[in-house]
């Protein structure tokens, strides 16, 4: 009996542009080799049936990693959020298969002994978020070019279940929107380099930085001031006066957002939450938030952070940073910041 720890995991999702999260004791996390083998060479789709949104984008994760009453986990290997961020819970076997049908390249049998499991947080009827569709594309690619098979390894669980489940859904039971051929095609776009759409290219960057220490006060919420430019030939916004913000030029509708601060004097312990906040560049909606990141300061009120974020975009938005200082005392962004955009069509 064979029993494989997929300690590569991580690494193959962020080589293929997935923003990670390691779940602590991932690598030494799986069921035990009594229940069973695992030797992957194939990936399995699921969704939580759980309902998710931006300011809810991932309640499941618990669940994921120590299982239910009736069913103890791991219970995937990565769980995908409606912030598109892909938790690493498991190395190990988990509990997510059950009994295959052989469907496709499978085998009938013990689809966890098989198969990679991935559980899509959302209801299944509620439509996936961009940055979620976006995560599942590149997350199952990483692992087929890892196991060095094509996209037909990628299956749903509705395809290989013995006892009807529809997973991943989208839009109902009856409703095929969630159509694995669909997803199989846009696989096979990104292993053959594509970037898993016919229209993707070669991604337009900009990053914006500052030198400049700025002050958030305890309880304040503040954006951070950028005041340099560096880009691409595509450019990045139109505005001398709004070099804080990134434009996306036009034809693009993706980004991956990197921001990088450097916090320093805060109150010991206290949260310090990055949000992106989108403002429509006619101004005929106030500023709203979209994804956020959370800092913890350590001991000695500091902390250097980096928040990676995939997320649709729109060049009738600008996008900017905005920092909350849930701390007692003000904490200073020490030596300026960076905020980076990679864009693609």
């Amino acid at each position: 009996m064979s029993y494989t720890w997929i300690t590569w995991l991580a690494d193959a999702l962020r080589a293929e542009g997935c923003k990670v999260k390691e779940y602590e004791g991932w690598k030494d996390r799986g069921r035990p080799s009594s229940t069973g083998a695992f030797a992957p060479h194939a990936l399995l789709l699921h969704h939580t049936g759980t309902k998710t949104s931006a300011t809810n984008p991932c309640p499941t994760l618990s669940t994921c990693v120590h299982g239910r009453s009736d069913l103890p986990g791991p219970l995937c290997h990565v769980l995908i959020g409606y912030d598109g961020t892909c938790h690493v819970i498991a190395a190990g076997r988990a509990n997510h298969a059950g009994e295959c049908n052989g469907n496709g390249p499978t085998y009938a049998g013990d689809g966890n002994e098989q198969m990679v499991g991935f559980e899509i947080d959302y209801s299944g009827s509620q439509a996936v978020s961009d940055v979620q569709a976006d995560a599942v594309g590149r997350a199952a690619t990483a692992v087929l070019r890892k196991l060095k098979r094509d996209e037909s390894y990628c299956r749903g669980h509705k395809e290989t279940s013995t006892t009807g489940k529809w997973d991943p859904g989208r839009h109902g039971a009856s409703d095929p929107a969630y159509d694995m051929g669909e997803v199989r095609k846009r696989i096979r776009q990104r292993l053959a380099g594509g970037g898993g759409g016919e229209d993707d290219d070669m991604p337009a960057w900009v990053a914006l930085t500052t030198s400049k220490d700025q002050s958030i006060g305890a309880g304040a919420t503040e954006v951070i001031g950028f005041d340099h430019e560096a880009s691409d030939s595509d450019g990045a916004h139109s505005e001398t006066s709004w070099v804080a913000a990134i434009r996306p030029p036009t034809g693009y509708g993706k980004a991956h957002f990197m921001c990088r601060v450097n916090l320093q004097d805060g109150d010991p312990g206290a949260l310090v939450r990055l949000r992106l906040l989108v403002t429509p560049v006619d101004e005929s909606k106030s500023d709203s938030t979209d994804g956020y990141d959370d800092a913890f300061l350590g001991e000695g009120g500091g902390s250097c952070h980096v928040w990676s974020y995939m997320q649709g975009v729109g060049n009738d938005r600008r996008y900017r940073i905005q920092l909350t200082n849930y701390g007692e005392r003000a904490v200073i962004l020490k030596g300026g910041a960076e905020f980076r955009a990679m864009l693609f069509k």
